[in-house]
C-alpha cells in the first residue's frame, strides 16, 4: 500500500535514539511542518520518489536541529529558483537531489544553472551533495556559491561538456564524481581552487580526449585516485600525472591508446592499483618503469589478449593481484604465468577451455583463482596441486556438467579451502560450495545412473 499522507510520527516524541524515517516510493501529495513535529529526533529522512510532492517552505523547521541526512531523489524538483525549504537546515551534512530537474515532469526544470540554488545556514553545514542525473548542462560559479565546507560532490549522468565552474567555490572539496557526463577536455585552471582533492571520477566521458599537462597541478599534494576508464584518450596522460605525489590508484582502462613507452608511468607517485587497456595498444616491455616496487594490483580488461603479456609484468616485484577479465585467452600453457609472483588471478569472461598441467606451478601458495563465465569444462586441472597450493577457486557459470564425470573431484575440498561454482543439470545451473560439492555430485551421479 502506497502512502498519500505522512503517518502520525508523534509517537517518536522525546525518543532517545536517533530515528531514520524512510518514506520513499510512495505517493505523498504534500509535506508540511505538521508532519514532522518537534522532539522526534530525526537524523535521516528519505522522501525520494514521491513524484510531484509539494514541499512547504517551513517543512523542516522542527527537525532542523537533528537532521543530518536528507534524500529527495526523483520528486520532480525544478532548479530555476533557490530551494528555500532547505535554507534553515544548519546541521544537515548530506543532501541527495538526484533524478530531479527533468522537463516536463518538473515544470521549473532548468539545464543552465547560473543563479544560487541554495542559501542560508545549510551552505556552511553541508559536506556531501549529490545532483546526479539532473540533466544539468552548465553549473556556473555562482550556482553553488557558499559551500565552503563541502567535501564531496556527485554530478554523474549530467550533460556537462566542461568541468563545472561551480567547483571553484569549494576549497575543501575532496571527492568529485563526474561519471558519464559529456566532458571533452580538462583545462589548466579547472581545479585551481581544489587543493584538497583526493578522488576524481571521470569514467565514461567518451569524448574526453585532452588533459592539460597542468590540469591537476593544484592537487599534487592530495590527489590519491583518478578514474578515467572508457574515455577518448589516445595517449597516456603522463605529463598531467607526473607530479602527483600521493597518487595511489589510477584507472585508464578501455581507452584508445596507440602506443606506450618506457616513461609512461614515470613520476613522483607510486601506484598500488592500475587499470590499463586499449584494443589498439601493445605493451612496451618497459612500460611500468617507475612502478616496479609499488604496484600490487593490476587490471588489464577488454584488450583482446590471447596470451598474458609476461615481459612487461615480470619486473613488477610487488604484484600479487592480476585481473585479465574480458579478453580472448582460451588456453593456458605451462608458461602462462612464469616469472610472476602473483597470488590472485582473475580470468573471468575469457573463453578459457583448456588448462595444461603445471600452469600454476611455481606461483606462491594459497592462490586465489577466478574462472567465472569461462568455458572451463572440467575441474580435473586442480587435482595435480597439493594442499595449500590453491586457497580459493571460483567456477561459476562455466561448462561443468553435474554428474559422474565430476566424481574424481568430490574430495578436492580437502586440498582447496574455498570452492564455489555451478554445474549444469538438465540445462539448469546447480550451485555448489566447498560444503555442498560432494552432495551435489553424488546426487547428480545417482540420477545419471538411474536414467541408464
Amino acid at each position: 500500500m502506497e502512502l498519500v499522507d505522512v503517518p502520525d510520527l508523534r509517537s517518536l516524541t522525546n525518543s532517545r535514539l536517533p530515528n531514520w524515517i524512510k518514506l520513499q516510493n510512495n505517493q505523498l501529495q504534500l509535506v508540511t511542518s505538521v508532519d514532522f513535529p518537534p522532539y522526534i529526533n530525526v537524523v535521516n529522512l528519505d522522501l525520494s520518489f514521491n513524484k510531484g510532492v509539494q514541499i512547504d517552505r517551513q517543512v523542516f523547521r522542527y527537525i532542523a536541529p537533528t537532521l543530518k541526512m536528507l534524500k529527495l531523489k526523483g520528486i520532480d524538483l525544478g532548479f530555476n529558483r533557490p530551494l528555500s525549504f532547505l535554507s534553515d537546515l544548519g546541521n544537515l551534512e548530506e543532501l541527495w537531489l538526484d533524478y530531479n530537474n527533468f522537463y516536463p515532469y518538473a515544470r521549473n526544470a532548468l539545464p543552465y544553472l547560473q543563479d544560487p540554488l541554495f542559501q542560508g545556514p545549510v551552505l556552511s553545514s553541508l559536506k556531501r551533495l549529490s545532483l546526479a542525473s539532473c540533466r544539468i548542462k552548465t553549473l556556473e560559479k555562482n550556482a553553488l556559491q557558499g559551500f565552503d565546507n563541502l567535501e564531496e560532490l556527485y554530478l554523474s549522468y549530467n550533460w556537462f561538456d566542461t568541468i563545472p565552474a561551480a567547483i571553484k567555490n569549494m576549497p575543501k572539496l575532496k571527492v568529485l564524481d563526474l561519471f558519464n557526463c559529456k566532458i571533452k577536455s580538462i583545462q589548466k585552471l579547472d581545479f585551481v581552487s581544489n587543493s584538497h582533492l583526493t578522488k576524481i571520477d571521470l569514467s565514461s566521458n567518451f569524448e574526453l580526449s585532452t588533459i592539460h599537462a597542468a590540469a591537476f597541478s593544484s592537487a599534487v599534494e592530495s590527489l590519491e585516485e583518478i578514474k578515467l576508464p572508457r574515455c577518448g584518450l589516445t595517449e597516456i596522460p603522463t605529463k598531467a600525472l607526473q607530479d602527483l605525489k600521493k597518487l595511489k590508484r589510477l584507472d585508464i582502462s578501455e581507452n584508445h591508446f596507440n602506443t606506450t613507452n618506457p616513461k609512461s608511468f614515470v613520476g613522483e607517485y607510486k601506484l598500488r592499483y592500475l587499470a590499463i587497456s586499449s584494443k589498439e595498444m601493445k605493451f612496451h616491455p618497459e612500460i611500468f618503469i617507475g612502478q616496479e616496487d609499488s604496484l600490487v594490483d593490476l587490471s588489464i580488461p577488454n584488450m583482446e589478449l590471447f596470451v598474458i603479456p609476461l615481459e612487461p609484468l615480470r619486473p613488477l616485484t610487488k604484484l600479487y593481484r592480476l585481473s585479465l577479465e574480458y579478453n580472448r585467452i582460451w588456453k593456458l600453457y605451462p608458461t602462462a604465468f612464469r616469472g610472476l609472483n602473483v597470488t590472485s588471478i582473475r580470468l573471468d569472461r575469457n573463453p578459457v577451455s583448456f588448462i595444461e598441467k603445471e600452469v600454476f606451478k611455481g606461483l606462491p601458495p594459497n592462490l586465489i583463482l577466478s574462472f567465472r563465465r569461462t568455458l572451463v569444462p572440467s575441474m580435473d586441472f586442480l587435482l595435480e596441486y597439493p594442499a595449500g597450493a590453491i586457497n580459493t577457486v571460483n567456477l561459476e557459470h562455466t561448462r561443468l556438467d553435474c554428474g559422474c564425470s565430476m566424481s574424481k573431484v568430490v574430495n578436492i575440498t580437502e586440498r582447496i579451502k574455498h570452492v564455489t561454482g555451478t554445474c549444469k543439470k538438465d540445462d539448469k545451473p546447480v550451485r555448489f560450495t566447498s560444503k555442498t560439492l560432494k552432495d551435489v555430485v553424488e546426487k547428480a551421479c545417482k540420477e545419471e545412473q538411474d536414467q541408464r
